[in-house]
């Protein structure tokens, strides 16, 4: 050890010898998979919301008194007291992958204790009035729009109107004055393609999203794109629309399968849809379909993390 330390004997470690640091806090995550429940759904239990089946609240109690689980939240306001802010996620259709891994992420964020996470659905129809009505009720301060409420202007001016800042994700409209997070979709679907098409594969069916997200029109745009610079021409027949939803895949991938011959290869647009086929094994059905052994590519989606540390 360099450097002397006034008083006291210090002990020499031998040489390679490594010593374990303190056991690692539980975290939202270790809760949700000792209870086999969502983020999401720990996070509703923790906040004392009635939406929880009662024989699910027990589970998640348990495992939180089990891996003595404390919110950093809560035990940074044991230390700081301050007024906290509230935000609203507001959401149209319910996707486990992003609101699961927003959800861990904002609560996990040690540096934010007078942060609450509040999630609002927002249906795409919905009177934006009554919207900032509601929120409003719940005294927000802020509000994070996702896909495809993001792209909804008569939404963001009626809140920004209203003295609510707004962070979109994914939006499309190029406004400086708007803060947006996302990724290039045309881009990476390009990528994405590419990629099946350079192992050889040129009958690729796509499963876009349904046509209100405006991510699902860029990401076709970029499958296309990859295709005309191999040569190809985009065959309707191989093409279905989803609605990024879990469930949508299933009686597509039945009816890619069903095809003479099937495509050798599907590029879905989100995780879930192309989840749902992968994980009820309907890719794999038809043994005589050169996918049932192949790679299943799904697209790289945000990191929800970093979208709600920024």
């Amino acid at each position: 050890m360099r450097g002397g330390a006034a008083g006291g004997d210090v002990m020499r470690e031998k040489e390679g010898t490594t010593h374990p640091g303190p056991p690692r806090p539980a975290t939202l995550r270790d809760v949700a998979q000792r209870a086999g429940v969502s983020m999401m759904t720990v996070s509703r239990v923790l906040n004392s919301e009635v939406a929880v089946r009662p024989r699910t609240r027990a589970i998640v109690e348990q495992a939180v008194r089990e891996l003595n689980y404390i919110p950093n939240s809560t035990a940074k306001a044991l230390a700081f007291t301050r007024q906290a802010h509230r935000i609203a996620f507001l959401f149209d259709a319910p996707n486990a992958t992003i609101l699961g891994d927003m959800v861990g992420s904002v609560m996990e964020e040690p540096s934010r204790p007078d942060i609450k996470l509040i999630f609002l659905r927002v249906r795409s129809d919905d009177d934006p009035l009554q919207t900032l009505a509601n929120m409003k009720t719940l005294g927000v301060d802020g509000a994070i729009l996702s896909p495809p409420l993001c792209d909804d202007a008569r939404l963001r001016i009626v809140l920004t109107g209203a003295g609510i800042r707004i962070l979109a994700i994914g939006c499309s409209d190029e406004d400086p004055s708007l803060s947006t997070i996302g990724i290039d979709d045309t881009r990476a679907a390009f990528e994405l393609t590419t990629y099946l098409l350079k192992l050889g594969h040129r009958r690729i069916g796509l499963i876009a999203g349904h046509a209100r997200h405006r991510s699902s029109g860029r990401r076709r745009a970029g499958f296309e794109a990859a295709l005309v610079e191999f040569g190809l021409v985009s065959d309707p027949a191989l093409q279905w629309e989803g609605d990024y939803t879990f469930g949508t895949a299933i009686g597509i991938a039945e009816q890619a399968l069903s095809l003479r011959p099937p495509p050798t290869a599907i590029f879905a647009s989100n995780d879930d849809m192309g989840g749902s086929g992968d994980q009820r094994g309907a890719w794999t059905r038809n043994r005589d379909s050169p996918i049932a052994f192949g790679l299943w590519i799904r697209r790289q989606r945000n990191r929800a993390d970093a979208v709600s540390r920024n």
